[in-house]
């Protein structure tokens, strides 16, 4: 599975690849720091407006997310 990330502010998007449904918010969280180099403790990330928290698996159904960093 792969999903697309893109910063709060719309001005970059990355697509990250290797997911699956079992993947932790933690290790797509370590992805997202090598992709952006923004540390996981700076991040939010939201799924359809809901904030993800760390220890939940993604189980996501779709292929495409947004999810939203910051600064």
């Amino acid at each position: 599975m792969w999903i697309q990330v893109r910063t709060i502010d719309g001005t970059e998007t990355h697509t990250i690849d290797d997911l699956s449904r079992l993947t932790k918010i933690e290790c797509l969280r370590e992805k997202i720091q090598k992709t952006f180099c923004v540390s996981p403790d700076r991040q939010r990330l939201f799924y359809r407006g809901k904030q993800l928290i760390s220890p939940e698996a993604l189980n996501l159904h779709l292929v495409l997310v947004v999810l939203r960093t910051i600064d």
